[in-house]
């Protein structure tokens, strides 16, 4: 049986608004009214663009006491169309990581920078198939055959950058008050569940992950679990998510977001491009296996499938 495990979260953020002073014999015009939740917010961060500040930690269980744990830092710009650049690093250790696991691969430090839709990547994964003098693996939506470059979600599987799938979020949650978090003192909590496929069916991003499977039975039978906290102006600052099979006593996988420094200046430049390989160039062509670690530009790779 197959057993999906991918973990994904996001937020946003909406700039402060400024107001225009008016002419003395007339009104003053009215303030925009604050969002409401964080759908607003995420339009309007989207429609004027944005920075932030995104960590994230996971805990992945493979199963036979094997168990992934990935640890993320980085920045991202956000425009209209929703992430455009990132710069990230992220690091995975495992409680046991015997020859021939799926997740030997994976050990290690990797970085990922993303820019309008290409990605250059550092991964233990091929890092020995780069050609000698070259130290970044750049790959775009053609290499993959039109599949979308997303950096929207830590670990690949809800992008609330998207159009509809904050909405979808927000929509299928139960809110009530979160109590003080990561340094905000008020904040609202948004709770809810929802299985793999139906998240697919608003999200391109896990859709292309996904392939066929997306409407599969192991998607059908698989529950997200996510919990948002949003501040006062309904910002995000925490994401929590958590992904196991109908009927599992434990998930298999949890994880935590926080996002801060929202509008903060950063800087994300590709690298040197005598240091840039492509595709073509790796070592031992490019065997169906890479191809595969290649779907996901942020952490590699997206989705571990675990046969049993």
């Amino acid at each position: 049986m197959k057993r999906f495990t991918t973990l994904a979260a996001s937020a946003v953020i909406v700039p402060a608004l400024g107001l225009a002073a008016a002419p003395a014999a007339s009104a003053a015009p009215k303030p925009a009214p604050a969002p409401k939740n964080p759908v607003e917010a995420l339009a309007k961060a989207l429609a004027k663009g944005t920075t932030l500040t995104r960590n994230a930690n996971a805990t992945m269980d493979f199963g036979d006491g094997v168990k992934l744990t990935v640890s993320e830092s980085g920045v991202l710009k956000l425009n209209s169309k929703g992430v455009f650049a990132a710069d990230t690093t992220s690091k995975a250790a495992a409680s046991r990581a015997d020859k021939g696991t799926e997740v030997l691969p994976l050990l290690g430090a990797s970085r990922t920078i993303l820019l309008n839709g290409t990605a250059y990547l550092q991964s233990p994964i091929f890092k020995d198939r780069l050609p000698a003098g070259k130290t970044w693996l750049k790959v775009t939506g053609k290499d993959l055959h039109g599949t979308q470059i997303s950096g929207g979600s830590a670990f690949g599987l809800v992008d609330v950058f998207e159009p509809g799938v904050a909405k979808y979020l927000v929509t299928k949650s139960a809110v009530k008050p979160g109590g003080a978090v990561d340094g905000v003192k008020k904040t609202t909590l948004y709770s809810g569940s929802a299985t793999v496929a139906e998240l697919a069916k608003v999200s391109k991003t896990l859709r292309d992950a996904l392939g066929r499977d997306a409407k599969g039975k192991e998607a059908k039978q698989t529950i997200v679990k996510w919990g948002l906290w949003a501040d006062a102006n309904q910002l995000p600052v925490r994401l929590t998510t958590s992904m196991g099979l109908k009927g599992d006593k434990a998930p298999l996988i949890k994880g935590i977001e926080q996002f801060k420094k929202w509008g903060a200046p950063v800087s994300i430049v590709a690298p040197p491009a005598e240091l840039v390989a492509t595709l073509d160039e790796l070592r031992d062509g490019k065997d169906e296996e890479s191809q595969e670690s290649f779907g996901n530009p942020r952490f590699l790779p997206k989705l571990f499938i675990d046969k049993k």
